[in-house]
């Protein structure tokens, strides 16, 4: 009878009450397949249990491995916990993998990303046009490690002005005794993305066509034109290299990053449906079946009198791992052909052909 905490690995399967009563009698079925009681099996009941609780190991990795495969994209980041708990649940997709994959593009078109950006300043002196970058903060000597971002250097923006009905023009009249109008009580009515689309084209306007304001940036020299006049500060933003390399801003240093850390634990018997637990019944016999071969094929002949009996150890070795060989096939092809993205495609194949049958049913006609 089986003991618990007797075992290698006993310390994930002795809480399992459904388990603990169920590995005695698995171990009863494997001695009779094996011919016990017409043949002695030469097994010690430890030997079937170790068989069992390896199964149950056996099939929770290919489970996992399985598993992974399908939401690693969905875990990637997270932490990792215990490594208990997460198997066999269905994880909520999010477009994180996605996005991290994008956000050296949208660093690259400065429209987002993950790098440290910087805001510093350079002091302008009159008459001074050339200026060294490499005195910014966390710059090194030589600028090797700067990125430039963009650099405020130009002129003002022109005020706008928005009329009322208290307008100049309205003052300029009321002093003549001329009866005063309102210009601005014709209204159109007009989206409000047109508005900031033309105040957009008027800054941009103004800056291209009324400001000389411009700069060259030659490595990390910056020359200014026009040739500043007074003591001011030039501010830009930067980046530097060493906060953009491969690996940077994790949010735990223990997050998931592949399959060797995704918290996936053994799967609880108990927990497993009759799918599994026949699969593990049989896998458990063929590794049972393996110890007996090599039992026996530490003798090729028994003498017995005026005979002698052959022992079947190299044959049963040989079927015991054809046969585990065979059961992890089995349900690998399982598991790949029910994988998250496969299960998609299967449903959209069966939208389309649903779609194909429904295009075939005659429209009815409407008689008015």
């Amino acid at each position: 009878m089986y003991t618990p905490g007797k075992l290698p690995f006993s310390n994930y399967f002795d809480t399992d009450s459904q388990l603990l009563s169920y590995i005695d009698q698995v171990a009863n079925w494997i001695r009779m397949k094996l011919g016990d009681p017409l043949l002695n099996v030469e097994l010690s009941d430890e030997q079937i249990y170790l068989s069992f609780i390896e199964s149950i190991l056996e099939f929770s990795g290919i489970i996992n491995a399985y598993h992974a495969k399908s939401v690693l994209a969905d875990f990637l980041g997270s932490p990792t916990g215990s490594l208990e708990g997460a198997e066999n649940k269905f994880p909520v997709s999010s477009n994180l993998f996605l996005l991290n994959q994008t956000e050296r593009y949208a660093e690259a078109a400065d429209v987002g990303g993950t790098y440290k950006e910087y805001t510093g300043s350079i002091d302008l002196q009159p008459d001074v046009q050339d200026y060294d970058l490499t005195t910014l903060p966390g710059v090194n000597s030589s600028g090797s490690n700067l990125i430039i971002g963009e650099i405020f250097h130009y002129a003002p923006y022109i005020q706008y002005r928005f009329y009322s009905q208290a307008s100049y023009v309205n003052y300029l009249m009321n002093e003549f005794g001329i009866r005063y109008f309102t210009p601005e009580t014709a209204y159109y009515l007009l989206p409000v993305w047109e508005d900031i689309m033309r105040t957009q084209q008027y800054k941009l306007s103004h800056k291209l066509r009324r400001s000389n304001f411009s700069y060259l940036l030659m490595g990390t020299k910056l020359r200014l034109f026009p040739i500043p006049t007074v003591n001011s500060k030039l501010w830009l933003t930067y980046k530097i290299k060493e906060d953009v390399g491969p690996i940077r801003n994790i949010k735990d240093e223990n997050g998931v990053s592949n399959l060797s850390n995704i918290p996936f634990g053994v799967i609880q018997y108990s927990k497993i449906n009759s799918i599994g637990k026949q699969w593990i019944r049989r896998f458990a016999l063929e590794l049972s079946r393996e110890q007996l071969g090599w039992h026996r094929s530490k003798f090729t002949t028994i003498p017995i009198p005026s005979a002698e009996v052959t022992l079947n150890g190299s044959e049963l070795i040989s079927r015991a791992r054809e046969a585990q060989d065979k059961l992890r096939e089995e349900l690998k092809l399982i598991l790949e052909d029910t994988t998250y993205q496969n299960l998609l495609q299967k449903k959209r194949d069966a939208a389309n052909a649903l779609n194909e049958d429904l295009a075939n049913i005659p429209l009815p006609i409407f008689v008015g």
